[in-house]
């Protein structure tokens, strides 16, 4: 009974894995084999998770709790990873999300300036998590997100470049849109109180295209931990100093480090530093902030400046309130 209670994570592990297979688009990911192999994967689960809905129960020592909610959960996932896997071009390697629009420099119109690009993106989402047990969290975010990178001039077929004018062209404007989705767990092993692991895998998305040309959002696999090391050597005074480390797989590059500490004084005022390895502009990050309570009003205000090669640096901040 406590094996087909699991049935339905183990088949949704091992499809999950064969799906990120097909994403990092190596010769075995390419092959009809695995995505049939995952299909078939995913069909299995969704059927598990229909048998055993009315199913409770827990596991690892009661770390793991299964009701109601996390059977529906399991059963949301099983069909999102069909659907995933089953939409057109969930075979095809995928290009570098940068890569896919190509910015022409070259045309300009009676030899005129082609003007600025305009370029904007927005990102709006919905997120729902839930504790399962008091040791492990699981959530999920649904998100739509909308990109706009100026127009492009073409020329008409069989127009020599060197004579263009506005009549011999046209006009199409590059915007693309869509949702995508996200989950992530938390689990607590027990260890100190403040250690915590988590997971999450990103940008769960149908295939989207530019100009002809098709691309899926980087999916993006993490796992990391954080702990206060105060809380480790035993220094226990009202402040913290947490050390949180996160490795990063996109398949659209090769993996990535982030590691970042924070103190905290009192629960009131805090330090942060940060750096991330592997990338091609961003390095070294610094920052702070404040959490006040105001007339029964939690606020917190948070500034962080990032070193940015070949650009300007970036300085953000940050407000927010709780009720």
């Amino acid at each position: 009974m406590k094996l087909m209670l699991f049935a339905p994570e183990l088949l949704l592990l091992i499809g999950s894995l064969c799906l990120f297979m097909l994403s990092l688009g190596k010769p075995f990911g390419r092959s009809t084999a695995a995505r049939g192999l995952t299909v078939g994967l995913a069909a299995v689960s969704i059927i598990l998770c229909f048998v055993t809905l009315r199913d409770t129960g827990s596991l690892f020592f009661d770390a793991y709790k299964i009701d109601l909610f996390s059977q529906l959960f399991k059963l949301v996932i099983s069909v999102g990873l069909f659907v995933v896997v089953v939409s057109p071009g969930a075979e095809k390697e995928v290009r570098r999300f940068l890569d896919t629009v190509s910015v022409s420099t070259r045309v300009a119109i009676q030899r005129e300036p082609t003007g600025m690009l305009d370029a904007t993106a927005l990102s709006v989402g919905a997120t729902y998590a839930r504790r399962l047990t008091d040791k492990f969290l699981v959530g999920g975010q649904a998100r739509y997100a909308y990109q706009h990178l100026g127009e492009s001039i073409f020329a008409n077929v069989g127009v020599d470049l060197d004579s263009l004018t506005v009549d011999s062209t046209f006009t199409k404007t590059n915007d693309v849109s869509g949702l995508s989705f996200e989950i992530g767990t938390i689990f607590y092993p027990g260890l100190w109180p403040s250690l915590k692991v988590g997971m999450d895998i990103k940008n769960f998305s149908q295939e989207f295209e530019y100009k002809d040309e098709p691309f899926q959002l980087p999916l993006t696999f993490t796992l990391g931990f954080a702990v206060d090391l105060f809380e480790v050597i035993g220094l226990d005074g009202g402040n913290s100093l947490l050390l949180a480390v996160d490795a990063l797989h996109p398949r659209d590059y090769s993996e990535r480090i982030h590691v970042g500490a924070e103190f905290g004084f009192m629960n009131m005022a805090f330090i942060r530093a940060g750096y991330k390895f592997n990338y091609d502009i961003e390095s070294l990050s610094l920052g702070g902030g404040l959490n006040l309570a105001l007339v029964g009003v939690g606020l917190r205000v948070d500034a962080a400046y990032s070193l940015i090669e070949d650009f300007d640096d970036v300085l953000r901040f940050t407000v927010g309130a709780s009720f």
